[in-house]
Protein backbone atom coordinates (compact mmCIF):
# COMPACT_ATOMS: atom_id res chain seq x y z
CA UNK A 1 0.00 0.00 0.00
CA UNK A 2 2.80 2.41 0.88
CA UNK A 3 4.45 1.74 -2.48
CA UNK A 4 1.15 2.49 -4.26
CA UNK A 5 0.90 5.83 -2.46
CA UNK A 6 4.47 6.64 -3.46
CA UNK A 7 3.64 5.90 -7.10
CA UNK A 8 0.48 8.04 -6.88
CA UNK A 9 2.40 10.91 -5.26
CA UNK A 10 5.05 10.66 -7.96
CA UNK A 11 2.40 10.79 -10.72
CA UNK A 12 0.73 13.82 -9.15
CA UNK A 13 4.08 15.58 -8.83
CA UNK A 14 4.90 14.83 -12.46
CA UNK A 15 1.48 16.12 -13.58
CA UNK A 16 1.89 19.31 -11.54
CA UNK A 17 5.37 19.81 -12.99
CA UNK A 18 4.05 19.24 -16.53
CA UNK A 19 1.28 21.83 -16.08
CA UNK A 20 3.75 24.28 -14.58
CA UNK A 21 6.16 23.82 -17.47
CA UNK A 22 3.31 24.27 -19.94
CA UNK A 23 2.29 27.65 -18.52
CA UNK A 24 5.95 28.67 -18.33
CA UNK A 25 6.64 27.92 -22.01
CA UNK A 26 3.20 28.34 -23.61
CA UNK A 27 4.17 31.75 -25.04
CA UNK A 28 6.71 30.00 -27.26
CA UNK A 29 4.06 27.75 -28.86
CA UNK A 30 2.20 28.61 -32.04
CA UNK A 31 -1.17 30.30 -31.57
CA UNK A 32 -4.51 29.15 -32.96
CA UNK A 33 -7.40 31.59 -33.49
CA UNK A 34 -11.14 31.18 -33.98
CA UNK A 35 -10.60 32.02 -37.65
CA UNK A 36 -8.07 29.18 -37.92
CA UNK A 37 -10.54 26.71 -36.41
CA UNK A 38 -13.26 27.91 -38.77
CA UNK A 39 -11.36 26.42 -41.72
CA UNK A 40 -12.98 23.15 -42.81
CA UNK A 41 -9.62 21.37 -43.02
CA UNK A 42 -8.41 22.55 -39.59
CA UNK A 43 -8.54 19.09 -37.99
CA UNK A 44 -7.14 17.14 -40.94
CA UNK A 45 -3.47 17.35 -39.89
CA UNK A 46 -4.13 17.24 -36.13
CA UNK A 47 -2.95 14.17 -34.22
CA UNK A 48 -3.89 15.00 -30.62
CA UNK A 49 -5.31 17.67 -28.33
CA UNK A 50 -4.67 18.34 -24.62
CA UNK A 51 -6.51 20.62 -22.16
CA UNK A 52 -4.79 22.69 -19.45
CA UNK A 53 -6.47 25.08 -17.00
CA UNK A 54 -5.91 27.05 -13.84
CA UNK A 55 -7.92 25.90 -10.81
CA UNK A 56 -11.14 27.50 -9.52
CA UNK A 57 -9.35 29.26 -6.64
CA UNK A 58 -6.89 30.78 -9.13
CA UNK A 59 -9.85 32.23 -11.02
CA UNK A 60 -11.40 34.16 -8.13
CA UNK A 61 -10.38 37.45 -9.75
CA UNK A 62 -11.59 36.36 -13.19
CA UNK A 63 -8.06 36.08 -14.55
CA UNK A 64 -7.98 32.28 -14.85
CA UNK A 65 -7.01 30.77 -18.19
CA UNK A 66 -7.36 27.50 -20.04
CA UNK A 67 -5.64 26.29 -23.18
CA UNK A 68 -6.45 23.66 -25.77
CA UNK A 69 -3.16 22.49 -27.29
CA UNK A 70 -3.38 20.93 -30.74
CA UNK A 71 -0.50 18.78 -31.98
CA UNK A 72 -0.12 18.21 -35.71
CA UNK A 73 1.34 15.08 -37.30
CA UNK A 74 4.86 16.51 -36.89
CA UNK A 75 4.30 17.01 -33.15
CA UNK A 76 4.19 20.80 -33.40
CA UNK A 77 1.97 22.38 -30.67
CA UNK A 78 -0.47 25.22 -31.30
CA UNK A 79 -2.54 26.68 -28.47
CA UNK A 80 -6.02 28.15 -28.32
CA UNK A 81 -6.51 30.33 -25.23
CA UNK A 82 -9.82 30.49 -23.35
CA UNK A 83 -11.07 31.51 -19.91
CA UNK A 84 -10.45 29.14 -17.02
CA UNK A 85 -12.39 26.00 -16.07
CA UNK A 86 -11.08 23.74 -13.34
CA UNK A 87 -11.06 20.10 -14.53
CA UNK A 88 -12.31 21.07 -17.97
CA UNK A 89 -12.32 18.53 -20.80
CA UNK A 90 -12.17 18.02 -24.54
CA UNK A 91 -14.79 15.98 -26.40
CA UNK A 92 -13.80 14.09 -29.58
CA UNK A 93 -16.08 12.03 -31.83
CA UNK A 94 -15.87 11.17 -35.54
CA UNK A 95 -13.99 14.26 -36.64
CA UNK A 96 -15.85 16.55 -34.23
CA UNK A 97 -14.18 18.35 -31.32
CA UNK A 98 -15.83 20.18 -28.41
CA UNK A 99 -13.79 22.56 -26.25
CA UNK A 100 -15.03 24.44 -23.19
CA UNK A 101 -14.25 27.12 -20.65
CA UNK A 102 -16.36 28.44 -17.77
CA UNK A 103 -18.65 30.49 -20.03
CA UNK A 104 -18.63 28.92 -23.50
CA UNK A 105 -18.49 25.81 -25.64
CA UNK A 106 -16.33 25.87 -28.78
CA UNK A 107 -17.46 23.42 -31.44
CA UNK A 108 -15.13 22.38 -34.29
CA UNK A 109 -16.74 20.30 -37.04
CA UNK A 110 -16.32 21.45 -40.63
CA UNK A 111 -16.19 24.98 -39.26
CA UNK A 112 -16.27 26.70 -35.87
CA UNK A 113 -19.06 27.76 -33.49
CA UNK A 114 -18.89 29.52 -30.13
CA UNK A 115 -21.87 28.67 -27.91
CA UNK A 116 -22.63 30.60 -24.71
CA UNK A 117 -23.59 28.56 -21.62
CA UNK A 118 -26.73 29.57 -19.74
CA UNK A 119 -24.69 29.97 -16.54
CA UNK A 120 -20.95 30.00 -15.93
CA UNK A 121 -19.34 26.88 -14.45
CA UNK A 122 -16.27 26.72 -12.23
CA UNK A 123 -15.51 22.98 -12.00
CA UNK A 124 -15.96 20.39 -14.74
CA UNK A 125 -16.56 16.66 -14.38
CA UNK A 126 -16.31 15.23 -17.90
CA UNK A 127 -17.44 15.54 -21.52
CA UNK A 128 -18.88 12.60 -23.43
CA UNK A 129 -21.00 11.72 -26.44
CA UNK A 130 -24.64 10.62 -26.57
CA UNK A 131 -25.20 8.36 -29.56
CA UNK A 132 -28.98 8.51 -29.22
CA UNK A 133 -28.87 12.33 -29.35
CA UNK A 134 -26.07 12.42 -31.91
CA UNK A 135 -24.29 15.07 -29.85
CA UNK A 136 -21.98 15.82 -26.95
CA UNK A 137 -22.88 16.25 -23.29
CA UNK A 138 -20.93 17.97 -20.50
CA UNK A 139 -21.25 17.51 -16.74
CA UNK A 140 -20.22 19.95 -13.98
CA UNK A 141 -19.99 20.23 -10.21
CA UNK A 142 -21.65 23.62 -10.10
CA UNK A 143 -21.82 24.48 -6.40
CA UNK A 144 -24.40 25.87 -3.99
CA UNK A 145 -27.89 26.55 -5.35
CA UNK A 146 -29.52 29.58 -3.69
CA UNK A 147 -33.02 28.53 -4.72
CA UNK A 148 -32.95 24.99 -3.32
CA UNK A 149 -30.48 25.64 -0.52
CA UNK A 150 -28.47 22.58 -1.56
CA UNK A 151 -25.74 21.54 -3.96
CA UNK A 152 -26.28 21.31 -7.69
CA UNK A 153 -24.52 19.66 -10.64
CA UNK A 154 -25.44 21.13 -14.03
CA UNK A 155 -25.24 19.28 -17.30
CA UNK A 156 -25.60 20.32 -20.92
CA UNK A 157 -26.45 18.15 -23.88
CA UNK A 158 -26.43 18.76 -27.59
CA UNK A 159 -29.60 18.06 -29.54
CA UNK A 160 -30.38 19.13 -33.12
CA UNK A 161 -27.26 21.28 -33.08
CA UNK A 162 -28.27 23.22 -29.94
CA UNK A 163 -27.17 22.87 -26.31
CA UNK A 164 -29.77 22.45 -23.58
CA UNK A 165 -29.29 22.53 -19.80
CA UNK A 166 -30.40 20.23 -16.99
CA UNK A 167 -29.75 20.04 -13.23
CA UNK A 168 -28.81 17.15 -10.91
CA UNK A 169 -29.59 18.20 -7.30
CA UNK A 170 -26.50 16.85 -5.53
CA UNK A 171 -22.69 16.79 -5.57
CA UNK A 172 -21.26 14.15 -7.89
CA UNK A 173 -18.19 12.32 -6.58
CA UNK A 174 -17.80 10.07 -9.65
CA UNK A 175 -19.75 9.24 -12.78
CA UNK A 176 -19.82 7.17 -15.97
CA UNK A 177 -22.00 7.04 -19.09
CA UNK A 178 -23.01 3.52 -20.14
CA UNK A 179 -25.37 2.79 -23.04
CA UNK A 180 -27.03 6.19 -22.86
CA UNK A 181 -27.53 6.27 -19.08
CA UNK A 182 -25.43 8.42 -16.78
CA UNK A 183 -24.59 6.68 -13.49
CA UNK A 184 -23.47 8.86 -10.58
CA UNK A 185 -21.87 8.24 -7.20
CA UNK A 186 -22.76 10.64 -4.38
CA UNK A 187 -22.97 10.64 -0.59
CA UNK A 188 -26.17 10.74 1.45
CA UNK A 189 -26.94 13.91 3.41
CA UNK A 190 -25.84 12.25 6.67
CA UNK A 191 -22.62 11.01 4.96
CA UNK A 192 -23.33 7.43 6.12
CA UNK A 193 -23.89 5.86 2.71
CA UNK A 194 -22.82 6.14 -0.92
CA UNK A 195 -25.74 6.51 -3.33
CA UNK A 196 -25.64 5.11 -6.87
CA UNK A 197 -28.13 6.92 -9.10
CA UNK A 198 -29.08 6.89 -12.76
CA UNK A 199 -29.77 10.01 -14.81
CA UNK A 200 -31.49 10.04 -18.20
CA UNK A 201 -29.93 13.06 -19.89
CA UNK A 202 -32.40 15.00 -22.00
CA UNK A 203 -35.45 13.53 -20.26
CA UNK A 204 -37.66 15.18 -17.65
CA UNK A 205 -37.51 12.24 -15.22
CA UNK A 206 -35.50 13.11 -12.05
CA UNK A 207 -32.39 11.14 -11.00
CA UNK A 208 -33.31 7.69 -9.64
CA UNK A 209 -31.39 6.16 -6.71
CA UNK A 210 -30.64 2.52 -7.56
CA UNK A 211 -29.03 1.43 -4.28
CA UNK A 212 -26.91 2.60 -1.35
CA UNK A 213 -23.65 1.28 0.10
CA UNK A 214 -22.51 1.76 3.68
CA UNK A 215 -19.78 4.38 3.82
CA UNK A 216 -16.83 4.02 6.18
CA UNK A 217 -15.79 7.08 8.16
CA UNK A 218 -13.31 9.23 6.21
CA UNK A 219 -13.88 7.17 3.07
CA UNK A 220 -12.53 8.91 -0.07
CA UNK A 221 -13.39 8.18 -3.69
CA UNK A 222 -10.67 7.96 -6.36
CA UNK A 223 -11.24 8.47 -10.07
CA UNK A 224 -14.44 7.94 -12.03
CA UNK A 225 -16.95 5.11 -12.07
CA UNK A 226 -16.43 2.29 -14.55
CA UNK A 227 -19.13 0.08 -16.03
CA UNK A 228 -19.61 -3.15 -17.96
CA UNK A 229 -22.67 -5.19 -18.88
CA UNK A 230 -23.34 -6.37 -15.32
CA UNK A 231 -21.56 -4.14 -12.82
CA UNK A 232 -20.48 -0.67 -11.76
CA UNK A 233 -17.05 -0.22 -10.18
CA UNK A 234 -15.35 2.47 -8.10
CA UNK A 235 -12.24 2.80 -5.97
CA UNK A 236 -12.30 4.19 -2.45
CA UNK A 237 -9.79 4.62 0.33
CA UNK A 238 -11.12 3.49 3.70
Amino acid sequence: MRKSWMVLAGCLFALTLLIGLFFAFSDSFGQTSENDMDQKDFLEDKKAAVYFSTTADQDMDGKGKSFAVFFDKMGTPNTFEMKGLELGSIGVKDGKVLLEDKENFYSIANGFRKIRKEEYQHTGDHIGYLDQKNGFYALYNSGYDKESGGYRSDYYWEEDGEFKKGVIPFFIEASVMHKGTLYTLSSSEDEKTYKISEVKIGEETPPKTLFEIKKNENSTTFGQLQADEKNLYFIRQI
